[in-house]
């Protein structure tokens, strides 16, 4: 990289507001694609180590892809993890609505099994403090 970039104009090496050149961001945002299609799913801290970023900064770079429809996945911050769609790259199939679907969905299933938990604590207070709920 360090060749093409002496060759670029000024204008082309010029920082933009994530903290990249054009050109670092091309590449950065390549090899985002191009882990896609490697893994299933990785790690934030991995992808920074593979992009040679920081890992704020690839989480941000990854959100901003799934965000415009241009990497399919989604990230799971309690984990840390990047998980890649079939396909990895957006596309047709893969633009702002199927990943809201697919988001959605995800959270919808999440919520479901947090409701199912607490109602089986109610339940089983109900059994060992009978009269301890209300409308009992």
């Amino acid at each position: 990289m360090g060749e093409f970039a002496e060759v670029l104009q000024e204008h082309q090496r010029v920082r933009t507001s994530d903290g990249f050149t054009i050109l670092e961001k091309a590449i950065i945002e390549h090899n985002v694609v191009a882990a896609s299609k490697v893994y299933d799913n990785i790690r934030i801290s991995e992808l920074g180590r593979l992009l040679k970023i920081a890992e704020d900064e690839a989480e941000r770079v990854a959100a901003r892809m799934i965000g415009e429809g241009r990497l399919k996945g989604c990230i799971d911050q309690t984990e840390g993890l990047l998980h890649f769609e079939e396909g990895g790259e957006g596309g047709k199939e893969g633009g702002k609505e199927g990943e809201a679907g697919v988001l959605l969905q995800n959270w919808d299933e999440r919520i479901a099994g947090a409701c199912q938990e607490v109602n089986a604590i109610l339940e089983e207070a109900g059994k060992t403090m009978p009269g301890v709920l209300i409308g009992e």
